[in-house]
């Protein structure tokens, strides 16, 4: 069987999507069966950056047409179909979402989560219009819909008509890379290169509605004007996003003298040291399928504390976090010592 994975996710630079696309191509690089998996993306701008392996193994294709135009007549036309571009394919896979038109062959589907669906007001008014239109349809000619978490499985199958034996949960890991030990010295050559203080708690997300740092912001600058902070600093990790506008006015506001600062986009490859050098790691997000980053965070070291069970390792879900008080009471405990605070 010949599989054609889309991965036009990774011509931008890798958040979420894009992470758990990357590592299910370094997963499938290791199968024998790898010699017949073909990933596909649509780009004059040259080469994905991908693992030697996958090139090796897997030969991904591209072609010479501007993404951009595709894009357009997939979603005004539903043309042209993908397999008249990448040909030979007995199965197309799309882990972006949307399915692209296909007209004979089998098409897999990844879904990520419904946040549009349970918060529209935090998404673009294009990007909703888009999704609200193309995504009953892409369901529907899926023959298979692979989701994150049970969570996203029961809002898919609660918001839309889709037969519970048409979904797979297929769960995001964790890159082996915020496991390994990190040396001394690694560690302090982030913290230089990022300016990162010797006390500050992080959080990790883009700059984007769903993800409260509003909430933060205000809380943070409540509790320094209090002095409840013991000289730690806030780190934000993560690209600007969309309807941010707010977030960017809260972080002029507090930046400085409230002891905030934001690093931007922080690659892959140094994320685990900035996890690791963290005293704690916040996540106030009020929706996710799933809930990479404090996973990842607990893979890297990161110090945390709890009160209660510990957090479900499968998927965050939505939060209860809709007003300061919860946010607070959390960043005190965690710029508090202890001993009881985890390695």
């Amino acid at each position: 069987m010949k599989i054609g994975i889309d991965i036009q996710c990774l011509t931008r630079p890798l958040t979420g999507v894009g992470y758990y696309t990357l590592g299910l191509l370094e997963g499938l690089a290791g199968l024998e069966e790898a010699g017949g998996i073909t990933p596909f993306y649509f780009s004059f701008h040259g080469q994905v950056d991908l693992p030697s392996l996958v090139y090796k193994e897997m030969a991904p294709r591209d072609r010479k047409i501007p993404g951009k135009i595709l894009s357009l007549g997939w979603k005004r036309l539903g043309f042209p179909p993908v397999e008249w571009l990448i040909r030979g394919m007995d199965v197309y896979h799309f882990p972006d979402f949307i399915a692209r038109p296909v007209r004979r062959k089998p098409v897999v589907t990844t879904v990520y989560d419904l946040s549009f669906k349970r918060f529209s007001e935090f998404t673009e008014a294009r990007n909703l219009k888009y999704l609200e239109a193309s995504l009953p349809a892409s369901l529907e000619r899926s023959d298979r819909i692979i989701v994150i978490s049970r969570f996203t499985r029961d809002e898919l199958i609660s918001l839309y008509p889709v037969s519970p034996g048409k979904v797979a949960v297929v769960e995001g890991g964790i890159d082996d890379a915020f496991r390994r030990p990190l040396t001394a010295d690694e560690l302090l050559r982030t913290r230089y290169r990022f300016h990162l203080p010797e006390k500050y708690l992080l959080t990790v997300g883009t700059w984007e509605p769903r993800k409260n740092l509003v909430r933060l912001l205000e809380a943070w600058s409540s509790l320094r004007a209090a002095g409840k902070l013991g000289g730690y600093k806030l780190v934000l990790a993560g690209l600007k996003g969309w309807l941010c506008g707010e977030i960017e006015q809260k972080f002029r506001n507090y930046a400085g003298q409230r002891g905030v600062m934001a690093l931007g986009y922080v690659p892959r490859s140094a994320l685990p040291a900035v996890y690791r050098g963290a005293s704690g790691f916040i996540y106030p997000s009020l929706y996710e399928g799933q809930g990479l980053p404090p996973l990842e965070a607990m893979a890297s070291g990161c110090r945390w504390r709890r009160r209660g069970p510990p957090p479900s390792p499968r998927c965050w879900g939505r939060r209860p976090f809709t007003s300061n008080r919860p946010i607070r009471a959390g960043l005190r405990r965690r710029s508090r010592p202890s001993s009881s605070a985890r390695n």
